[in-house]
């Protein structure tokens, strides 16, 4: 895929289209999930924590607490 990070899924095994990234974190995929090794990823995640609602930049200007959560979702 190219542009924004793209959610990629095998349809033959997730018969139900994800609604959102939330399913990286579905302990029925635990340990078959992967992401690339990659910055953006930490943006990801800070947007799933909601860090960029009440002001769009912060992501790219996360606490190093922020970091660390951002980290722990990661692993």
């Amino acid at each position: 895929m190219w542009g924004p990070n793209y959610l990629i899924y095998d349809a033959d095994i997730i018969k139900q289209e994800p609604a959102s990234w939330d399913i990286l974190w579905d302990e029925r995929f635990k340990g078959k999930v992967a992401t690339w090794d990659d910055v953006n990823n930490i943006y990801m995640v800070g947007q799933m924590m909601g860090i960029d609602r009440q002001n769009k930049v912060a992501l790219y200007n996360l606490t190093e607490d922020q970091l660390q959560e951002a980290k722990s979702e990661l692993l």
